[in-house]
């Protein structure tokens, strides 16, 4: 957890629980601790970690180890925390070193390109389909009957979700790969922008309309999308498009905007990685873009690196350069019983305490249930989650997954606790 602390000169932030291990839980070496980022100077801006770790070795006593990195000018890539850290007080026989690369990750929300076959959590194996909203943990965060019941689709057969967002208030947003009849909205064409429950939170004229296409193109598909805080979006289409506004081809990998603009082109999206067949467009599958600017995507179509080796479709990438996560990874709590490398990335929200809700706290209303306790609020929130304490001051914890709706039932299994509903 990060905290300011004033200063003059210099704004410092808390970190606080740090708890890791290297190597083999029983074996390796754990290290607990807290430390402190320090931005600011007295002549110039820089940043600068300091680290004091408890290392502890099986077998031998514990020792207080403290680390600093050398200062870094700017401010560095907030709320990427990435620094290299030497041991303060080193002995003549050993010198620790540290590389610190972390990101303020509460949870990933994702749909596949294709189905498979989840061998866990459940005793029996389950199919997962393309249509679904799945949570890296091993959840699933928005089931395909969930998304057909809302909207009203007849059959969900042959269909995937395309983009996902998630708004104010934990509305789900989705699109999907083809035009869909819907009960409630009429139709739903491939670049729509549909809420859950149904409602058409934005026509494809608000997005491939905005492009100025020659020859006008009725819809251009809708492949990644995020909400940005000033109220526009950012998104991808299906296909190319010239620009006759903006006098230049458009392709199916850029980033686009609705204020008629190209964010970033595919090829600035994968400068960093170096592709081989660099003048190729790889397509965008799925955006999500940092406070910093950092962009975590996918691509639609896999790719060769110089070095002869493969970045997948369902990779999540950073254009710095770096394989965020490789697919099988994003998988590994549903354990896939089919052999194959990949299953696609179609869609992508990342939960992080770096965009926090501003708006009014959840309003809680708790009543009993034959069952449990049941605990309905609303809030502006995007995301929620029930934690729980024994008393004060005793810390919270999470109970359950994280979720966009706004009610859960608890099984009570103490005499007595609180109940909070935490907003992000």
């Amino acid at each position: 957890m990060l905290r300011g602390i004033d200063d003059p000169l210099w704004r410092r932030f808390l970190l606080r629980d740090i708890d890791w291990t290297v190597g083999d839980g029983e074996t390796g070496i754990r290290l607990r601790g807290e430390g402190t980022l320090e931005v600011g100077g007295e002549v110039a801006l820089v940043h600068r970690l300091r680290i004091s770790l408890i290392h502890s070795i099986p077998g031998r006593p514990d020792e207080v180890v403290g680390f600093v990195s050398d200062p870094v000018p700017g401010e560095g890539p907030w709320p990427r925390v990435d620094a290299d850290l030497k041991e303060v007080d080193p002995t003549p026989f050993r010198v620790l070193s540290l590389h610190v690369a972390s990101l303020p990750i509460r949870e990933l929300w994702f749909s596949t390109a294709h189905g498979f076959a989840a061998g866990l959590p459940d005793p029996a194996p389950v199919r997962r389909g393309a249509v679904e909203v799945l949570a890296q943990s091993g959840s699933v965060v928005l089931s395909g009957p969930t998304i057909a019941a809302s909207l009203g689709l007849s059959s969900l057969e042959g269909l995937d979700l395309d983009a996902l967002e998630v708004g104010a208030g934990g509305e789900p947003m989705v699109s999907f790969t083809k035009d869909v009849g819907s009960a409630p909205l009429g139709g739903i064409a491939s670049g729509d922008l549909v809420g859950i429950p149904a409602r058409r939170v934005r026509n494809y004229t608000g997005f491939s309309g905005v492009l100025g296409a020659q020859p006008p193109v009725a819809d251009l598909g809708l492949d990644a999308v995020q909400r940005r805080p000033d109220g526009t979006w950012w998104f991808s289409i299906r296909q190319p498009v010239f620009s006759e506004t903006l006098g230049e081809l458009l392709g199916r990998g850029d980033v686009l905007s609705t204020t008629g603009k190209r964010i970033r082109s595919n090829a600035d999206l994968l400068r960093a990685f170096g592709p081989k067949e660099s003048a190729k467009d790889y397509g965008l599958d799925a955006l999500f873009v940092w406070p910093s600017g950092e962009i975590w995507f996918s691509t639609e179509d896999s790719f060769v690196l110089k070095d002869g080796s493969i970045i997948g479709d369902g990779d999540l990438l950073s254009d710095r350069g770096e394989v965020v996560w490789r697919n099988r990874e994003l998988l590994g709590r549903f354990s896939p019983l089919e052999d194959l490398a990949d299953f696609g990335l179609d869609a992508l929200v990342v939960v992080t305490d770096a965009v926090v809700s501003t708006g009014e706290p959840p309003r809680v209303a708790v009543r009993w249930t034959p069952s449990g306790l049941r605990l309905d609020w609303s809030g502006t929130g995007r995301f929620f989650q029930t934690e729980v304490a024994s008393g004060l001051p005793d810390v919270f914890e999470p109970r359950g997954p994280i979720r966009w709706e706004h009610q859960v039932e608890l099984p009570v299994d103490r005499p007595a606790g609180l109940f909070r509903i935490r907003e992000w």
